[in-house]
């Protein structure tokens, strides 16, 4: 079972490594472009930390967000472009997102 703690630590990786796809000039440009139009609708890093006491993985719009990430990443690491080690990462992130 997924723990909220492990759920909240992967939905912050999962921001971060949106971001970092959208800066890294090796993946192909329709990967980036969509990470971009993920990432701009996925909740912020603050957000996902603040937590607010209301239950954070029930969000909307944000929601439907995550359930894009969680796609994009899938592709991604079954892409041909992809490294051993973002790979992994993606494999990690996704345990729990």
């Amino acid at each position: 079972m997924t723990t909220r703690d492990e759920r909240k630590r992967n939905r912050i990786w999962g921001r971060d490594m949106l971001d970092e796809l959208c800066q890294d000039a090796e993946l192909p440009a329709d990967l980036r472009v969509a990470a971009a139009d993920v990432a701009a609708r996925y909740p912020a890093r603050d957000a996902i930390e603040a937590g607010d006491g209301a239950d954070p993985w029930n969000l909307e719009p944000e929601h439907a967000a995550i359930g894009d990430a969680r796609n994009l990443f899938q592709r991604i690491r079954e892409s041909r472009t992809c490294s051993a080690e973002r790979r992994h990462s993606l494999l990690v992130i996704l345990r729990h997102l």
